[in-house]
């Protein structure tokens, strides 16, 4: 029973609200943006309506891919859960917080590489624009991030169920009828992350001279100046983000709250068939080349030792004011997001 009174219950909510929403209603004047032309600005048509369609249709292509991918790792990891391989996982932590334009240019450069040796042998280059490499590169920047999400999804299968399926099935019939059924929420709100993640970047798809909504809405800010004019041109965006991010708050957050009780058996504990086998031996390709190419890119440009500590060196203090702004942003926004959940409970 809730004992709190009611206002002090919801002050918290009100706090966040006003912090989070504040500045936004702020940005609206109508005196400098008259009411007759939000419409306009607001709903999407001819160009903007094919870029808003494309921008969701790219963002869906990557949370299926990424977590597809992520799938195929999670169940590989699964199975060699305490063996020499499970360091793998460490990899995954290390690689989540890359930043995505990391991903982009060392994908570039590869590209140019490749290019390079086909043109040297009269040969057709490959595309290194477009909407299919900008896309790859959001899967294989998003795929560490998917690889704990699906095994987050796997882990919470109950463990008398799992035990209880592959005594009376086989393994993969176990895995598609019973166990991926019951993983199939979390595995569908880690897919809602990576299609928020994926339709609010950028950086991907500029460098691949791919144009998408959130670019478009930079590019109207840079042209007017106007921040409410930019706020109003975003609401198409903040209405997909919002669907994706109500679509994945309730699962993610009973992931949380209930973790697995026992340790989970493997989702396919004996001998795998040919096909799921070849799956999961591509996606083991895929992650290896999304360690690979950036790691190859950025020692090849560097050169040296030298020049790695040199430029470490000057960019100290920019390193050390993105952690400080890090740090910040994390001791003032986790109390009251916190505060607000508790209040909305």
């Amino acid at each position: 029973m809730d004992t709190h009174p009611l206002k002090l219950r919801w002050l918290p909510a009100i706090l966040y609200g006003l912090v989070v929403l504040g500045p936004c209603i702020a940005l609206v004047d109508p005196a400098g943006l008259p009411l007759a032309d939000w419409p306009a600005l607001i709903l999407p048509t001819g160009r903007r309506l094919t870029l808003w369609l494309r921008t969701i249709g790219l963002a869906s292509g990557v949370a299926a891919g990424g977590m597809g991918l992520g799938f195929l790792m999670a169940l590989w990891l699964q199975r060699r859960r305490g063996s020499r391989w499970a360091g793998w996982r460490i990899l995954f932590v290390m690689l989540a917080p890359l930043p995505p334009m990391t991903h982009a240019m060392a994908w570039s450069w590869l590209l140019g590489q490749i290019n390079m040796m086909l043109q040297a042998a009269g040969m057709c280059a490959l595309p290194a624009t477009g909407w299919g490499i900008a896309g790859w590169v959001q899967i294989v920047w998003l795929a560490p991030l998917a690889t704990g999400l699906s095994l987050i999804a796997l882990d919470s299968v109950p463990h008398e169920l799992t035990e209880a399926a592959h005594l009376l099935q086989p393994s993969t019939r176990a895995l598609t009828k019973i166990i991926l059924p019951l993983a199939a929420p979390l595995l569908l709100a880690g897919g809602g992350l990576l299609f928020l993640l994926s339709l609010v970047d950028y950086g991907i798809p500029s460098i691949f001279q791919v144009n998408v909504f959130a670019l478009d809405i930079f590019a109207d800010f840079s042209i007017h100046g106007q921040p409410g004019r930019a706020l109003l041109v975003a609401i198409p965006l903040l209405a997909a983000t919002t669907a994706a991010i109500i679509f994945s708050q309730s699962r993610l957050r009973s992931a949380a709250l209930d973790p697995p009780r026992h340790q989970p058996r493997p989702a396919c504990a004996d001998a795998c068939p040919a096909w799921l086998r070849t799956l999961v031996n591509g996606a083991q390709v895929v992650m290896l080349l999304a360690v690979a190419v950036p790691a190859v890119s950025l020692v090849t440009q560097i050169g040296s030792w030298t020049k790695l500590t040199a430029a470490v060196s000057a960019a100290a203090g920019e390193i050390s004011y993105s952690f400080q702004v890090a740090l910040l942003a994390a001791l003032l926004s986790l109390p009251l997001a916190t505060a607000a959940a508790h209040g909305a409970l």
